[in-house]
C-alpha cells in the first residue's frame, strides 16, 4: 500500500444514498467490520461498508487493491481517527454530501508503509465509509472533455493527423478491439496476458499471476470501465498502428468517450492502449 499514503478523499466522485446498513451504529462499529471483512479476506463485506453511488473506477480500484494488500502477507489493523478542517474539505471539483465525523486509518504491518485513510460518516442510519462528490461545475467539465477525437489527440497526436483514415466502421482494427472486450468479459486472463495492452500483460502475466485476489478485482475493474458494445466513430491507420475513435456505456453504466489505439504484430491486430473519459447519466 505504499503507494496509498494520502487521504483517499480527495480523489473520488460518489453518490449517497439514505440506505440503511443494519449493525453499524457508531464509528467503532465500522472500524470493527472493516477489520472484521480484512481479517476473513472477504472483499465484499469490506465493500459493502463503502457508500459507492456514482463512485469513479478509480476509486474501487485505491479501495480494493489496498484492501487487497491487506490479505497477506502484510496484515492490517483499522484505527478510528480525527480529521482536521482542511481533510474535511475535499479539492475545489469535489465536495462531501454528508460532513464527515472522522476516518478510518487502515495501518499496514509491512515496514515503512504509512497506510491510507478514509473517511466516515452517518449515512441514514448507519455509519458508512464516505467519498467526496463532484461538484455541478465539474461534471459540467467532464462531460465537455469526454470527447473521443480530443482523447485520440491527447493519446497520439501524430497518428490522428498523419494516419489515413479508417472506414466508419472500423473494419478489421473494431473487430480487434471487440475480441479484447470479450476476453474481458469472460474473464481470460490467458487472452489478457497474452494479447492485452502492455499493462495487461504486466498485471495478468506477472504481477497477479499467482494473486487471484486482485487478479479478481482487476478483471470485475475492466469490465466496469470498458465499454459494453462500442460504437466506432472512425479512426486512423499508419503502417502498423492504427486509433479508433470509440464511444458507448461503459459496464458502470457511465457515458463514455475514448480512443483505441491497435498494433499488428505478426499480421494480426492488437489492443495496445487504451483512453476513456466517463460520466454518470446524471449529476448526483
Amino acid at each position: 500500500m505504499k503507494h496509498f499514503t494520502k487521504s483517499i478523499l480527495l480523489s473520488f466522485t460518489v453518490f449517497f444514498s439514505s440506505y440503511p446498513v443494519h449493525a453499524i451504529e457508531n464509528p467503532q462499529a465500522l472500524a470493527a467490520a472493516l477489520s472484521s471483512a480484512i481479517a476473513a479476506k472477504d472483499m465484499n463485506s469490506a465493500s459493502k461498508l463503502v457508500e459507492w453511488g456514482q463512485a469513479p473506477v478509480a476509486a474501487y480500484r485505491i479501495f480494493k487493491m489496498s484492501i487487497a494488500d491487506c490479505f497477506g502477507p502484510a496484515t492490517c489493523k483499522v484505527a478510528v481517527v480525527k480529521m482536521t478542517e482542511e481533510e474535511k474539505n475535499p479539492q475545489t471539483d469535489y465536495k462531501f454530501a454528508v460532513i464527515p465525523e472522522g476516518q478510518l486509518k487502515i495501518i499496514s504491518s509491512e515496514p515503512g508503509d504509512g497506510g491510507f485513510s478514509m473517511p466516515f460518516a452517518k449515512v441514514g442510519n448507519a455509519y458508512k465509509i464516505i467519498l467526496g462528490q463532484q461538484t455541478e461545475g465539474a461534471y459540467a467539465q467532464a462531460r465537455s472533455a469526454a470527447d473521443s477525437n480530443k482523447i485520440a489527440q491527447g493519446l497520439d497526436a501524430d497518428l490522428v493527423s498523419t494516419g489515413k483514415p479508417l472506414p466508419i466502421d472500423g473494419g478489421e482494427l473494431a473487430a480487434a478491439y471487440r475480441e479484447y472486450l470479450a476476453a474481458i468479459a469472460r474473464k481470460d486472463t490467458s487472452f489478457l496476458a497474452q494479447h492485452g495492452t502492455e499493462g495487461d500483460r504486466y498485471f495478468f502475466g506477472t504481477a497477479y499471476k499467482n494473486n487471484p485476489v486482485k487478479a479478481e478485482v482487476a478483471l470485475e475493474l475492466a469490465a466496469l470501465e470498458n465499454i459494453i458494445e462500442p460504437k466506432i466513430k472512425g479512426g486512423f491507420i499508419k503502417d502498423d498502428r492504427a486509433i479508433l475513435l470509440v464511444s458507448g456505456s461503459s459496464g458502470q453504466g457511465w457515458t463514455t468517450e475514448g480512443a483505441v489505439t491497435l498494433k499488428r504484430d505478426s499480421g494480426k491486430w492488437l489492443v495496445e492502449d487504451k483512453s476513456y473519459l466517463s460520466y454518470p447519466p446524471a449529476h448526483g
